[in-house]
């Protein structure tokens, strides 16, 4: 049985079809095509390589482009969650008060999606949607 992303309400994600073996093709050099229809489109040889560098660029590009840049309160049994960030090097700043820790951050937006849904993540929820919802600094711009 073959479900589509559509049908899991995801075709929306941004998607990359990789297409491998080049190397078994005649006249096929690696490349990389971003048509109309948004899904964006890599041909390489992982058996030679040929290609490979173009799909770590276009990999990087599409994860680093969307961070999550904000502050962060966490209480004092939210340490747990602040030494994961601290260990990503998501932390920016950082000031303690009564409340609790106040953390500047800026991390991948998947890095702060995966977080905010594992056990102990839900401080995170506040720059994931409403009012205090991230602000997407593009790294790299889009090629």
């Amino acid at each position: 049985m073959r479900i589509s992303l559509t049908e899991i309400e995801a075709g929306d994600i941004p998607q990359i079809l990789v297409y491998n073996k080049i190397d078994r093709l005649e006249d096929t050099a690696p490349r990389h095509d971003q048509p109309h229809d948004a899904r964006e489109r890599v041909w390489l040889s992982a058996q030679t390589g040929a290609g490979v560098g173009t799909l770590k660029q276009v990999l990087s590009r599409r994860f680093s482009d969307r961070q999550v840049v904000g502050e962060l309160l966490l209480r004092p049994e939210d340490g747990r969650l602040r030494a994961r960030l601290h260990a990503l090097d998501a932390v920016r700043g950082e000031r303690s008060d009564e409340a609790g820790w106040h953390l500047q951050l800026d991390l991948p937006l998947a890095v702060a999606e995966r977080l905010a849904a594992e056990s102990g993540g839900h401080a995170l929820q506040p720059l994931l949607v409403g009012p205090g919802a991230p602000t997407f600094n593009p790294d790299e711009p889009s090629t």
